[in-house]
């Protein structure tokens, strides 16, 4: 079956949507809304959508408002917008431009411009998704690399501030790995490195940002997850280590973990909290969770 990308029509009007839809249902999934608060529910769910079509004037926020939103949000800043819209002046083209609109297109559409242009910018989107990950992934394990964390994280911490909305961070750290690598070869402390992080990313949520900061440290990043589900999280994760087994080797992990509130100022702090919870943790037994005591 082909794997269609999927565009997001945002128009309160059901006929300009159903015009649209019958213009690119034969080369995209399409989804409609009829308001920013439903285009923001979808966007904030588990659709990857890979373009965003969007009218101006709407009843609740009109799409300036809501385009900024998607581009303040670290999880959808990368989807193009483009704006369609009755509105023919220049000032309107301009304002879309600078909400983060990456085209503009008037009514009455077009049908073999709008499938042009819809082709375009999903062509350019995947391009740049394909260059971004490979410039920010760790090559011997595939996950993001501190590169990524710091940016991605500095956004999800801003974003997460904006809304009050939850955010853990907690970072791990094999046990004794100096030992695997003297005892085994640095071959086989590879192959650990590798299973190990399988492991973690069979076991995040795709929302959740998870990278290799080190040798054998990890940072994991739980958006919209309070202290609670985050150590449950942790303590899955830990147990399941235990059994994992690479190359017939016994492992364990050590953890840190840190909290969003109103006492930490940036991302770089709460990074730097998990990794002071995360040293209590090695120095106290390790093979265990610790929270960050403020």
């Amino acid at each position: 079956m082909k794997n269609l990308a999927t565009v997001l029509v945002v128009d309160d009007m059901l006929s300009n949507s159903q015009i649209i839809e019958a213009v690119l249902e034969d080369d995209y999934n399409i989804i409609l809304a009829q308001c920013a608060t439903q285009a923001l529910k979808i966007l904030d769910s588990s659709v990857n959508v890979d373009l965003v079509l969007l009218d101006i004037i709407m009843p609740d926020v009109d799409g300036y408002t809501l385009c900024k939103e998607i581009k303040f949000n670290p999880l959808t800043e990368h989807i193009p917008v483009i704006f369609i819209s009755s509105e023919k002046s220049e000032e309107s083209e301009k304002k879309g431009f600078n909400a983060g609109g990456v085209d503009y297109i008037t009514k009455p559409i077009r049908p073999s411009i709008l499938a042009m242009r819809v082709k375009t910018h999903i062509t350019l989107k995947q391009v740049q998704e394909s260059l971004r990950e490979m410039a920010l992934r760790d090559q011997l394990t595939s996950l993001y690399n501190r590169h990524y964390l710091e940016d991605s994280g500095k956004k999800a911490f801003a974003y997460a501030k904006r809304h009050n909305h939850n955010l853990s961070l907690a970072m791990l750290d094999i046990d004794h790995f100096k030992n695997i690598n003297d005892d085994y070869g640095h071959d086989v402390g590879d192959i650990v490195l590798k299973e190990l992080a399988e492991l973690l990313k069979e076991n995040i949520r795709e929302e959740d940002i998870l990278a290799r900061v080190g040798g054998e440290e990890f940072v994991m990043l739980f958006v919209r997850s309070n202290l609670e589900n985050s150590l449950k999280k942790l303590e899955e994760i830990r147990l399941k280590v235990e059994s994992l087994q690479p190359h017939n080797i016994s492992i364990t992990v050590s953890f840190g973990i840190s909290q969003l509130d109103n006492s930490v100022e940036n991302f770089e702090e709460l990074l730097k909290e998990a990794d002071l919870a995360l040293y209590e943790s090695k120095t106290n037994g390790r093979n265990k969770s610790t929270v960050y005591n403020k």
